[in-house]
C-alpha cells in the first residue's frame, strides 16, 4: 500500500502533522525497498551457492560409496582367497 501525500498550496513551508507523517511514510517505503531489494540478491545468491553445494555433496557421497562398494569387495574376494588357502 502506497500512500500519496500532496503538497497543500496554503501551507507555506510549515511543519505540520500531515506533513511530518507523509515525510516518514516516504522514508519508510524507500526503507522498505532498500530492503526488498537487498533480500532478493542475498536469496538468489543463496540459493545458488546451497546448490551448488549440495550438487558436490551429492557427487562426493557417490563417489564414496562407489570407493566403499569397491574396497569391500576386495576385502571379501582376499576373505576368501584366504579361507581357500588355509
Amino acid at each position: 500500500m502506497i500512500f500519496v501525500c500532496e503538497r497543500l498550496a496554503d501551507v507555506s513551508y510549515r511543519f505540520s502533522y500531515t506533513i511530518g507523517f507523509c515525510s516518514n511514510l516516504k522514508e519508510l517505503q524507500d526503507l522498505a525497498s532498500q530492503h526488498e531489494l537487498i533480500a532478493e540478491n542475498l536469496r538468489e545468491r543463496t540459493i545458488k551457492q546451497i546448490q551448488l553445494t549440495i550438487k558436490e555433496c551429492r557427487e562426493q557421497r557417490k563417489k564414496s560409496l562407489d570407493d566403499y562398494n569397491k574396497i569391500k569387495r576386495q576385502l571379501d574376494k582376499q576373505q576368501d582367497h584366504l579361507i581357500k588357502v588355509d
